[in-house]
């Protein structure tokens, strides 16, 4: 099947909440999405599907309602979101049904999603696209990248740096209510504030790309109702 806007337009209309629950769900499902380019992105597609929660996964990525088609359709509609990792690659999704898209469809609901929409990053995996950022390569979030990167990678040389007993007295510090912190020695004291600065730089670098891809669905939605409307 070739999804066309005629055919967005035919199915029922998404709730409020279902829109906002679809958003935080793609936002939040996976833990691969840190491993997608730094330097590109991957590419990523919100539709209303006749497929939607068709053959969706038994236990995981696990819904609200439970992961059957009701359940599915309960929590999202007939919502549904692709993704490729390079544009040259077809789309997949969670379910068994990846409809091929026409252009106007592709056109109007596809967006980027960098790899640090995620809560986490492995930057072992983008030390290549990092150096390239540095001797200039254009990002649209080059200082924020950079700035991330050297925080963890200041944390991370300090971190080798401790003993083992200064390794088991942070985690006990991490544990506790921090109401000892005058007797912290320095250079563990140094490690936590360049842990805090590290976790800081990352936030810095995440949450705009969480909003970015919040609004980008927003004006998918936009596109989607317009269908719906001239239906």
């Amino acid at each position: 099947m070739i999804l066309t806007a005629s055919n967005i337009g035919s199915l029922p209309a998404p709730s409020d909440s279902q829109w906002l629950r679809f958003t935080e769900h793609i936002l939040n499902v996976h833990s691969w999405y840190k491993h997608l380019a730094l330097m590109n992105g991957g590419e990523f597609v919100v539709i209303l599907s006749p497929y939607a929660g068709e053959e969706y996964p038994t236990k995981y990525p696990a819904l609200p309602y439970g992961n059957t088609v009701e359940g599915y359709r309960k929590a999202f509609g007939h919502l549904d979101y692709l993704y490729r990792f390079e544009s040259d690659e077809s789309f997949d999704g969670d379910t068994r049904h990846a409809p091929e898209l026409d252009s106007e469809v592709l056109e109007a609901c596809r967006f980027v999603v960098y790899p640090f929409v995620s809560q986490e990053i492995y930057w072992s995996v983008h030390k290549d696209a990092v150096a390239q950022i540095r001797q200039g390569v254009e990002h649209p979030r080059a200082k924020a990248i950079l700035a991330a990167y050297d925080a963890e990678s200041q944390m991370n040389e300090c971190w080798q740096a401790l003993s083992r007993a200064d390794i088991d007295f942070v985690l006990a510090v991490t544990r506790s209510d921090n109401s000892c912190l005058e007797s912290i020695p320095e250079h563990i004291q140094r490690f936590l504030e360049l842990e805090e600065n590290a976790r800081q730089r990352f936030i810095a670098l995440s949450h705009p790309e969480r909003n970015r891809v919040r609004s980008c669905v927003a004006q998918v939605r936009g596109w989607i109702e317009q269908c719906q409307n001239s239906s």
